[in-house]
């Protein structure tokens, strides 16, 4: 009787035992996994390509100045009009002059900012580098407030526009006729130098100075007869600048003169007038 009863104590110790396990098995298969459900209905976070801000293109001024000394201006100036058009530039403005010992060609062309850099590059090759300037100035703060004034602008021209037609007498007619000629006026302002900055940042402005230098003995000559004509040229400017100096040395002279002379006169009369009476 013991026996069975110990043997039925023990069926009921397993019986529990495995019916725990069970429940606490099938609870733990109901429970969605954390790498499973959990990851899948968890909020997912904005994307990088999301994040990515939407900066309006910089707005950049570039300028050079560029000296170079060649051996003939026409040539060099032949090669960097070919620079303009392979860059598909344009030439503003050229000028050129001569001094006593060199020739100048200033050009003042416009390139396309993208191929501003490439076009530096290849001027540098023309001759002798004698002055490399490069500024910028970025003017996207500028241009970003100017547009958004100009829509403001724009959007209280429509508004006065519809006060307008609905002014109910002279007065309030006047008064809203002269707020819109300002906000007109305004707006032509900002837009023209808008334009101004599209037109600067668009195209960038190269300052160019091309020189010859006339070396000695290089005067450009050919042959004896040449040289002989060459030498007579000089001798006869030299001695029409020695001819110049001595009248202008004269000029400045003829004031002291005029008082001088007379005075020396007098004495050299008085004393020899005196030596005679002796």
């Amino acid at each position: 009787m013991k026996r069975r009863l110990v043997v039925f104590l023990l069926v009921l110790v397993v019986l529990f035992t495995f019916g725990c396990g069970a429940a606490k098995k099938a609870q733990l298969s109901q429970e969605p996994s954390v790498s499973g459900d959990r990851a899948e209905t968890a909020p997912r976070g904005p994307s990088s390509t999301n994040l990515a801000l939407n900066i309006a293109d910089k707005k950049v001024i570039k300028n050079a100045d560029i000296n170079v000394t060649v051996k003939d201006n026409i040539e060099a100036e032949v090669k960097v009009q070919g620079l303009v058009v392979k860059y598909q530039g344009f030439i503003q403005k050229t000028e050129a002059y001569k001094n006593k010992d060199r020739s100048y060609t200033n050009m003042e062309v416009r390139i396309p900012a993208e191929r501003f850099e490439s076009f530096i590059t290849e001027m540098k090759e023309l001759g002798e580098l004698t002055h490399n300037r490069v500024y910028t100035t970025d003017v996207t703060e500028e241009y970003i407030d100017l547009s958004a004034r100009q829509k403001t602008l724009l959007v209280q021209e429509n508004s006065l526009q519809e006060m307008l037609k609905k002014a109910k007498d002279v007065d309030e007619l006047l008064k809203v006729e002269n707020e819109l000629a300002r906000v007109r006026g305004e707006i032509e302002r900002i837009t023209g130098r808008i334009k101004y900055l599209d037109n600067k940042t668009t195209y960038s402005t190269v300052n160019i100075t091309l020189s010859t230098k006339y070396l000695a003995g290089d005067s450009g000559v050919n042959g004896f007869g040449d040289e002989v004509l060459h030498s007579l040229r000089l001798g006869f400017n030299t001695f029409l600048n020695l001819a110049l100096f001595l009248i202008k040395a004269l000029v400045f002279a003829l004031p002291f003169l005029v008082i001088i002379l007379p005075l020396g006169y007098l004495y050299f009369k008085k004393s020899s007038k005196k030596f005679l009476d002796k």
